[in-house]
């Protein structure tokens, strides 16, 4: 009898730590991951995420300020190879008495560079909204009911001096349509007629210098 209470206490004595073990290996709380280890999804960060700065251009067009039209152009970069523009132009006085412009225009433009914003070859699509009162020879023209409306595409390229300025060329065709009143070209000229016209050619042309931070 002895030896069979020592035979079954021997058993016993091995069977309990390996069933305590296989007890606590699986439980539920050994399926959660080493908490030392652990990072939320949220928290992690894809190293292949481009978190670059943004370009944003600061132009100027010389041949609307040589005729005394001011201007203003913002662009800025939405992805690696577009970018986004909005010039201005703006004129609020005449500055002849037979051939004079007062003008507030906007082209906004979406732009695909070749290289990289602001360097190199692009193309763009634009749309143009303006507003005129035009003298020119015997007659007044100023737009009616709504602002001379159209849209086209560019071609240009742009020069790099330094980190920060530049120079840029380019030109547009397009279709405009414009509806206006047409006055004899004298100090409280009557109106003539009124008529509605279309236009398909160049409709953007500029030599601009560009000023380049990063944001």
């Amino acid at each position: 009898m002895k030896l069979r209470h020592l035979i079954i206490c021997a058993v016993i004595t091995t069977s309990v730590p390996c069933i305590a073990q296989n007890s606590i290996e699986n439980s539920p709380d050994s399926i959660l991951p080493d908490s030392t280890q652990y990072v939320p999804a949220a928290l992690t960060v894809n190293p292949t995420e481009d978190h670059s700065p943004r370009l944003l251009m600061i132009k100027a067009n010389a041949l609307p300020w040589a005729a005394t039209i001011m201007n203003i152009e913002a662009e800025i970069q939405v992805t690696r190879q577009i970018t986004v523009s909005l010039p201005i132009w703006y004129c609020p006085w005449f500055i002849a008495e037979k051939h004079a412009l007062r003008v507030a225009a906007f082209q906004p433009e979406g732009r695909w560079w070749l290289s990289e914003p602001g360097y190199g070859h692009f193309g763009g699509i634009h749309a143009t909204v303006v507003w005129y009162n035009l003298k020119w020879n015997s007659y007044r023209y100023q737009d009616r009911g709504r602002p001379l409306l159209g849209a086209g595409i560019t071609y240009g390229y742009a020069f790099r001096f330094d980190e920060n300025w530049g120079l840029e060329l380019s030109a547009g065709v397009g279709y405009l349509n414009t509806r206006y009143d047409r006055f004899y070209n004298t100090y409280n000229g009557q109106l003539a007629d009124t008529r509605n016209t279309s236009y398909f050619g160049l409709d953007h042309l500029s030599i601009s210098l560009v000023y380049h931070l990063k944001i």
